[in-house]
């Protein structure tokens, strides 16, 4: 009898009363239209139009940059400090590890930027350095 009752309660939820026409959005008639004056949605953008235009590639490319001095002042500063902390604490091994990592982070920065100054010419680098603030690299 008990197994019955369980059944009875888990069959109850799907004897649903049905939706009146007027009011079931599954029909097409029920269906909103979005107004006409809204603008749809802008297309996401191709990446072929930075080959075409080259101003649109050396805007890109500059932002590229940017974004990677940003990563780089970033990722220093994190260093720096905690160089700073285990230097206070007097833990000479994670000093170490945090200046390779440095080391390392500063050979793949430096790498990085002397691959984009090669897509620039050397006015619009030296104008992109001194916006950004980049120094020049040794």
């Amino acid at each position: 009898m008990h197994w019955f009752v369980c059944a009875v309660m888990l069959c109850a939820p799907l004897a649903q009363k049905p939706i009146p026409p007027e009011r079931d959005a599954r029909r097409p008639e029920n269906q909103t239209v979005p107004p006409a004056g809204r603008e749809q949605p802008a297309p996401t953008r191709d990446r072929r139009d930075a080959i075409v235009d080259p101003a649109k590639r050396l805007r890109d490319m500059a932002n590229h940059v940017a974004q990677l001095e940003a990563t780089h002042r970033s990722h220093t500063a994190r260093l720096e400090r905690l160089i700073e902390v285990y230097s206070a604490q007097g833990n000479s091994v994670k000093v170490q590890e945090c200046e390779e990592l440095r080391a390392r982070w500063n050979k793949r920065y430096k790498g990085a930027l002397n691959a984009y100054s090669k897509s620039f010419t050397p006015d619009a680098w030296q104008r992109l350095t001194k916006g950004l603030g980049i120094k020049e690299l040794p």
